[in-house]
């Protein structure tokens, strides 16, 4: 769902549905919810339909044991592949339509009713999610690769990670972003952006992290940098940190965690900003000096090429697509996933060298402009997709 939720894929949806529309296409979005989260008349955002599934009764909620030291990603997988236990409603609803094209853009949650839907329909795959990583990474798991996704007609990774190379047909495509809508601001407007939209933000360092609140998301390590940063008094106290996506509620023990170390924070200000609609999340990257992705699994993060739009350096872990993406030291930062030591470190290196920053904002700016413009991204698409038909 794109229309009010913070997240990769929703935003993919979002932009990839007004670029197909561009290009002569009709879209429809599904979206099978559960009975508690049903609404019985369609939506229409950006001029995408947007029709709500009714899988019934949610069986079990996994989500108050998601995200704990013990079973960390297990209850939010679980709750996810639920929705197979009511894939019929979802092939009915897709099938009456008698669609040219299925395209699934979550691995784990219709597997069987795009196994179905298949038999009748060229079905696509882009395969965002981390899900996939975990079973790829299993030695055992990684052997049920090729049959879980041999009925798709092809399978799009938006990184080299996510792309299966047993597959019969699979491209890698990379996010990109709308440059209209994102770009970056002088710096008189974006001082007095920081002072209009964050509280006591103006003339400080302003770090902006849009990431939901999930274990694969690397927001706990962070915290800690962030801590540890907070014993430096005199920096501390010029530093703001902004969460976007605090409010997550897929895996609660794991928020708790993050808010456990976060209120031990004395001097770095943190702003807990909650969902963020998409166009909302502009003005945050536009104002901030540094975005920073530290997840643990990551494809080429549409946030970070957002941030690169505006002209923002993106300090990521280096994981998945993000090597693909960013140039370390040129047109980006990458550090080791789970370290809040280097995460602390690159952030005080950055917040005493201004200058650095500055050349890479050029240069991350350049790079997507080349590279990154939705209108190409779907046009690459278009193009594996009609060969399917």
């Amino acid at each position: 769902m794109f229309d009010t939720s913070i997240g990769g894929v929703e935003n993919h949806l979002r932009f990839m549905s007004k670029e197909f529309q561009k290009l002569g296409h009709e879209i429809k979005i599904f979206k099978p919810v559960w009975k508690h989260e049903y609404m019985d008349s369609n939506r229409v955002v950006d001029g995408v339909e947007i029709e709500y599934i009714n899988m019934g009764k949610m069986p079990v909620d996994f989500r108050k044991f998601s995200g704990g030291k013990i079973l960390k990603y297990l209850p939010g997988f679980l709750n996810k592949s639920m929705y197979m236990l009511s894939y019929k409603k979802v092939v009915t609803s897709i099938s009456k339509y008698n669609p040219d094209l299925v395209w699934q853009h979550d691995f784990s949650a219709n597997l069987l009713s795009t196994k179905r839907l298949s038999k009748k329909y060229p079905t696509v795959l882009t395969n965002h999610t981390g899900e996939y990583l975990m079973i790829q990474n299993n030695s055992i798991l990684s052997k049920t690769l090729p049959r879980l996704l041999k009925h798709y007609s092809a399978v799009i990774g938006p990184s080299i990670e996510l792309t299966p190379q047993t597959h019969k047909f699979s491209a890698t495509i990379h996010n990109g972003v709308d440059t209209e809508q994102f770009y970056p601001l002088a710096v008189e407007e974006k001082d007095l952006l920081k002072k209009e939209t964050l509280k006591e933000a103006d003339n400080k360092f302003v770090i902006f992290c849009p990431r939901r609140w999930a274990p694969t998301k690397g927001i706990y390590y962070l915290a800690e940098a962030i801590r540890r940063i907070d014993k430096h008094p005199n920096i501390a106290g010029e530093i703001v940190v902004a969460f976007a996506g605090s409010d997550y509620e897929g895996y609660p023990l794991y928020a708790d965690e993050v808010n456990e170390v976060l209120k031990h924070v004395q001097n770095v200000q943190i702003e807990k900003l909650g969902n963020v609609a998409v166009y909302d999340m502009i003005k945050y990257y536009q104002m901030s000096d540094l975005v920073i992705i530290p997840s643990l699994m990551e494809a080429v993060s549409l946030s970070a090429v957002e941030s690169m739009a505006c002209g923002t350096p993106v300090l990521s872990t280096n994981v998945g697509g993000m090597p693909e993406l960013i140039n370390d030291n040129i047109d980006g930062f990458l550090v080791n996933a789970k370290s809040s030591d280097e995460i602390a470190d690159k952030i005080l290196e950055l917040y005493n060298n201004k200058e650095t920053l500055n050349e890479v904002s050029k240069n991350c700016y350049q790079k997507v402009l080349e590279k990154y413009d939705w209108s190409a991204i779907a046009k690459e698409t278009e193009h594996v997709l009609k060969q399917t038909l």
